[in-house]
């Protein structure tokens, strides 16, 4: 069960960082600001599955969430680094 809990959490940052990159190709090729960072953040909030969506269930603030991901990817990919 562990097992398949974190490769759900995988499959889940993954797509979290296809959408970022989707999200600075809109702002870099669309010129399309806004909806490139409604996309990034959305991407930035999956990425840190864990943290992410907590916090933006528990509070509604995407801001909030966006941030707790952020720190979750940081803490993930320093400790993997």
């Amino acid at each position: 069960m562990l097992a398949t809990a974190a490769a759900g959490c995988g499959v889940i940052s993954a797509q979290g960082q296809v959408l970022m990159g989707a999200g600075q190709l809109v702002i870099a090729f669309g010129g399309a600001l806004q909806a490139g960072k409604g996309i990034q953040q959305a991407g930035d909030i999956a990425a840190g599955t864990i943290s992410g969506i907590s916090v933006l269930l528990g509070t509604g603030n995407a801001r909030t969430a966006q941030q707790a991901a952020n720190f979750e990817s940081l803490f993930i990919t320093g400790a993997g680094s």
